[in-house]
């Protein structure tokens, strides 16, 4: 299978499950970019080398706590839609 090969889907229930797993990897990678982004200029008035740990330490939090939510609206999304077929 070529990388950017176009996939058939067998249901249209999991082309809605392709979809939905693409943009939550999209927003949980947004979710640790951004806010890193943000905090790291803001604490560049700071300096040092304490410098990554003043926006990756926040940031991270962040993350992990969109990620749980995430997977946790995907498999609730995903037995609503299973027991819907």
């Amino acid at each position: 299978m070529k990388l950017f090969q176009r996939q058939e889907y067998d249901t249209p229930e999991e082309k809605k499950l392709s979809v939905l797993r693409f943009w939550f990897f999209v927003v949980s990678i947004f979710s640790f970019a951004i806010p890193l982004a943000i905090l790291y200029v803001v604490n560049m008035g700071r300096g040092g080398s304490l410098l990554w740990s003043f926006a990756l330490k926040p940031s991270l939090i962040i993350f992990v706590i969109v990620v749980v939510i995430l997977v946790v609206v995907y498999l609730i999304y995903r037995a609503v839609l299973l027991r819907k077929s």
